[in-house]
């Protein structure tokens, strides 16, 4: 009988063993996981700040320059320029004392 008890024991150590190990391994490949998807994950949080950059930049170009096409357009459509399709509202001149584009010489 204490033969069988002594054999049991060994056998759930080199069960426990086995189990250990598994889990060793298994723990091994998820850290390896984890460092890969918070590399991949920097790089997506990179490149979202790098288009956000590149987005807040074309926005400034198009809206807040003086030089801007937005601005541009805006002046041509103060000056009567037309175009075969409604002017958005956004670009309507805000008065109708804008500066005309060429000096009236009729009335000197």
């Amino acid at each position: 009988m204490a033969l069988l008890k002594v054999v049991e024991r060994l056998w759930t150590r080199d069960r426990l063993q086995k189990q250990v190990h598994t889990i060793s391994d298994t723990a091994g490949l998820l850290v390896g996981s984890l460092i890969n998807f918070l590399e991949s994950f920097g790089m997506i949080g990179d490149k979202l700040e790098a288009a956000h950059t590149a987005y807040a930049k074309a926005n400034s170009q198009l809206h807040d320059s003086n030089t801007s096409v937005l601005q541009r357009t805006k002046r041509l459509v103060e000056a009567d320029a037309k175009g075969k399709k409604l002017i958005p509202e956004g670009l309507q001149p805000a008065t109708s004392d804008a500066l005309p584009l060429l000096a009236d010489d009729s009335a000197t």
